[in-house]
């Protein structure tokens, strides 16, 4: 096994992963409870990714600012906690139909962050493949996964680990201060 890679193992709430060194995590759904508990954990951890910053409605929110819905992001959002129960990490995800921005019907990944001290270690690409796992079974009519991230240099590092997930470069995003890039992984 690699540095990066992890073995899961199941309990009925959540998915066990350990990582190199043998350190035991845990990949809980997040549900709105859990993400009410655990918020300056969460927002500590979201708000280390570039360009935003969420409050507690942010994280809680189930509608975007311009009201648009997110829909079973309940279902699809997970965290990742050690033995200890302290959060590591988070993936926020929703069901995201067809707009000008973006032209498919897919499970969209939102955000996906992993608190510093723990990066490196194979710990995002296992909540991720966690997720993307445990897709099929909860929206099976779904087969398509989206993320959208910005296209500077300065972030290439973010868009090579989506590639070694599966992801490709979809669609560009253009905004007036910035160019995003669109990423889809079909299965």
């Amino acid at each position: 096994m690699t540095r990066c890679e992890m073995e899961p193992n199941y309990t009925e709430t959540a998915k066990i992963v350990h990582d190199h060194c043998g350190n035991t995590y845990h990949v809980h759904r997040l549900t709105k409870q859990l993400a009410r508990k655990n918020q300056m954990q969460l927002l500590a951890i979201h708000n280390i990714i570039p360009h935003v910053h969420w409050e507690d409605s942010n994280l809680l929110a189930d509608k975007s600012l311009s009201g648009d819905p997110y829909v079973d992001k309940w279902k699809l959002s997970f965290m990742i906690t050690r033995d200890d129960g302290k959060v590591i990490g988070l993936l926020i995800a929703y069901l995201r139909d067809k707009s000008v921005t973006h032209p498919l019907r897919a499970i969209y990944i939102h955000r996906l962050a992993i608190a510093p001290h723990y990066q490196g270690n194979g710990i995002g690409s296992s909540l991720l493949i966690s997720a993307l796992e445990d897709y099929p079974r909860i929206l099976p009519d779904i087969s398509t996964f989206t993320v959208q991230t910005n296209d500077e240099d300065s972030n290439r590092k973010v868009i090579s680990f989506y590639e070694s997930i599966g992801f490709k470069r979809f669609l560009p995003v253009r905004y007036p201060e910035k160019l995003d890039i669109l990423m889809q992984l079909s299965r």
